[in-house]
């Protein structure tokens, strides 16, 4: 029996992580072919929610009023409201690319380390912050619109930079504020929360209007993966994993994710540019200085 306890196997772990979080934005990219931006986010809510209702409805009376709420926050700033920024942005921007915004996420955990949970950081962290935001200002202002069916607007960048604060804040919440509760409660009553909210979304004249078409059960297969594999069963690992390492250290997983969704990007005959390449270099070298001496207590 293995323990996630142990630095080898915490490693796989982030490694698989990184695959299923790496082929979720190339099953976003693929859902919004026929699904509108927030039906896509609602969906993998919804089906994820379906999915736990039997272990929220078992743990939910377990919560004291304020783990409940602790719980509920957790999943509106780290699954709900990004789950929506990335859907929409999507719709402008490639599957690459928004992995690649998402690699921002341990800058913003440790800013949220450093000034909320009162975690000592090094002088080279800051200066990592610095270079990684840099490089995410300059891809979000130098995008190309040559790539067909994606706008060169900066504010749909914009929207994902958002959703890795909300991940950033999320990763010390969990680490600090529900340390006591386990990976399943805190994913199943979250989400059971989450499941009348995004029905609204789905169950819409328009939604139904599109179940004739062709591509409608391919895509809602594309979802029920994303959902099920890429939401439920990768937070609860995820949420486990981060009781035994560091908020930093589990962050990492970004640095990895980008690698596999790059492969799916490249797959589906996505084209990258030479200020993809800057922004790359900027991004993942301001996130190797933020993880400078790490074991600084981050």
């Amino acid at each position: 029996m293995f323990s996630l306890k142990d630095a080898k196997i915490q490693l796989i772990v982030l490694f698989i992580l990184a695959f299923i979080w790496g082929s979720s934005f190339i099953l976003i990219k693929k859902s919004l072919i026929i699904f509108s931006d927030t039906e896509v986010a609602a969906l993998r809510i919804f089906i994820s929610a379906l999915v736990l209702i039997p272990f929220g409805l078992n743990r939910i009376k377990t919560l004291s009023s304020r783990d409940f709420w602790n719980v509920v926050l957790s999943g509106i700033i780290g699954t709900g409201i990004p789950a929506f920024l990335f859907a929409i942005a999507q719709r402008h921007i490639t599957s690459s690319e928004a992995s690649i915004y998402n690699s921002l996420t341990p800058l913003f955990t440790l800013l949220f380390a450093f000034f909320m949970f009162n975690t000592k950081v090094h002088v080279i962290n800051f200066m990592g912050i610095i270079l990684g935001l840099a490089g995410a200002i300059f891809l979000i202002t130098q995008r190309t619109p040559s790539q067909a069916g994606f706008s060169s607007s900066p504010e749909y960048g914009i929207l994902l930079v958002v959703a890795t604060i909300m991940y950033g804040y999320n990763t010390n919440h969990v680490k600090h504020k529900l340390a006591q509760i386990d990976g399943i409660t805190i994913v199943s009553v979250s989400f059971l929360i989450m499941l009348v909210p995004s029905s609204l979304f789905i169950f819409t004249p328009t939604f139904f209007q599109k179940v004739s078409n062709e591509y409608f059960m391919t895509a809602l297969l594309y979802m029920s993966i994303l959902a099920i594999l890429g939401t439920s069963l990768a937070l609860i690992i995820w949420n486990k994993l981060i009781k035994n390492i560091s908020a930093i250290y589990a962050s990492t997983v970004t640095y990895i994710i980008p690698v596999f969704a790059l492969m799916w990007g490249l797959y589906d005959s996505e084209k990258l540019h030479w200020n993809h390449g800057i922004a790359i270099i900027c991004i993942f070298t301001g996130i190797y200085l933020v993880n400078y001496k790490s074991k600084n207590g981050i």
